[in-house]
């Protein structure tokens, strides 16, 4: 169905949510922005959900919606097993539409709180636009699939485009497909030759990924993905943004689109203006200038290192104390009055991230905070000069006996076969 600004319409899903009256609607009625006399705040829905449906104009915005009441009431009934039925599947439908994370439903991963607690904070957003900055290895690619996978639940992710570097785009294929069952289009050069080039490709593959590389490299394929207007946008390793080839090539598409999800692990160590240039992306409306960005920046690193402090076990008193000369004027932090008590570590650590961080869309764990991690041990091993391969061979081989996995990364293709070659002989022996 085709909708239009000031139409007004119900969600026979959703009773409770009353009248609503059309704000916005996005690209072929694909998203609209209602409001509900019901609910709070403005709802963005498919336009494509069947529960829609329209009312005529002339009906008051604060009329409960038509339900299973109404039709008793009017004589249409059927048989009682039908209605118990009906009853039980708009239950149903309505808490997994209610609950934004009944994508873990739909999902074949075994997720961390603190991966939930990220895929929740940005559903439960109106505009789900944000830096995911946490730590290597807490895993930001299933906080991504999380996001894709409610959006898709909810109507609003028909059209997804998934861009990262090239060696890493078979990796993401997989996967979306074995994790959230989702089949993306891995589009490299010869398959954009073979569906007709980039306008055809791009136009035939509502869910595809294309490589940073082949983006920032080919005008052709750059100009025809920021044509199309995409439900969601997800950026691996997005602090390759900072080359300007490549921004340039990603910020049209990235601006248009309903979401957008940037992820990488480094965000501080950019450039403050590139940082900023980042934030940027995901702020619709931007909050702040440059100027007040770095000098906010500058002032940033003393709040953050109380934070840390306090993650790693430090006393409340002593924090309050550093961060009162830091900002006297705010009364989160003042000294508690007769025997009122002063913040808890975790209300003071919350209110450190809401006031003090660099911006409401970064969403960043650390491996402090969220713990139940393996704690890293560096373990030194002095090695005579010109007998390093030897002695990487003899130290995989004794972990492998010991049953412990072996990760080996280099460079050097060569180098690397020499030294499984190695480690084979030391089997041998």
């Amino acid at each position: 169905m085709s909708w239009k600004k000031g139409q007004k319409l119900v969600h026979r899903a959703q009773p409770a949510w009353g009248v609503g009256i059309v704000l916005e609607v996005g690209e072929d009625s694909r998203r609209l922005a209602v409001r509900f006399a019901g609910r709070e705040g403005v709802t963005v829905v498919s336009g494509r959900d069947k529960a829609l449906a329209a009312v005529p104009d002339e009906t008051p915005l604060d009329q409960p919606a038509g339900g299973l009441l109404d039709r008793l009431a009017s004589g249409d009934s059927g048989p009682a097993s039908a209605f118990a039925l009906r009853t039980r599947v708009a239950r149903l439908e309505a808490l997994r539409r209610a609950d934004s994370l009944g994508a873990l439903l739909s999902s074949r991963v075994h997720v961390l709180p603190h991966q939930v607690g990220a895929a929740g904070r940005i559903l439960a957003d109106r505009s789900p636009r944000f830096v995911l900055a946490d730590e290597v290895g807490l895993g930001k690619t299933i906080e991504a699939g999380l996001v894709y996978a409610g959006l898709r639940q909810l109507g609003l992710a028909e059209r997804v485009l998934v861009i990262v570097p090239e060696h890493l785009a078979f990796q993401w294929m997989a996967e979306l497909f074995h994790k959230f069952n989702a089949l993306f289009t891995l589009l490299g050069p010869d398959r954009i030759a073979a569906l007709g080039g980039p306008e055809a490709a791009l136009a035939q593959s509502n869910l595809a990924i294309l490589s940073q590389e082949q983006l920032a490299g080919d005008p052709a394929v750059a100009a025809a993905a920021a044509a199309l207007s995409f439900d969601l946008v997800i950026v691996d390793e997005a602090h390759h943004l900072a080359d300007d080839g490549l921004f340039e090539a990603v910020a049209p598409m990235a601006r248009a689109s309903f979401g957008l999800l940037l992820l990488t692990a480094t965000p501080v160590r950019l450039d403050p203006r590139e940082y900023f240039r980042l934030l940027s992306l995901v702020e619709t409306v931007p909050t702040t200038t440059l100027e007040a960005f770095l000098a906010r920046l500058e002032a940033h690193e003393a709040y953050a290192a109380v934070a840390r402090d306090l993650l790693a076990g430090g006393k409340v008193d002593e924090a309050l104390v550093r961060l009162r000369e830091l900002s006297p004027d705010d009364e989160a932090f003042a000294a508690p009055a007769g025997k009122k008590k002063g913040p808890s570590r975790a209300a003071l650590l919350e209110h450190l991230a809401s006031r003090y961080g660099l911006s409401s869309r970064l969403v960043r764990n650390r491996r402090v905070k969220v713990g139940a991690f393996t704690r890293r041990v560096l373990r030194r091993e002095d090695v005579a000069e010109g007998g390093k391969i030897d002695a990487v061979a003899a130290l995989c081989g004794r972990l492998a006996r010991a049953g412990e996995k072996v990760l080996v990364c280099g460079g050097d293709l060569d180098r690397l076969r020499e030294l499984q070659a190695r480690i084979a002989a030391t089997e041998r022996r």
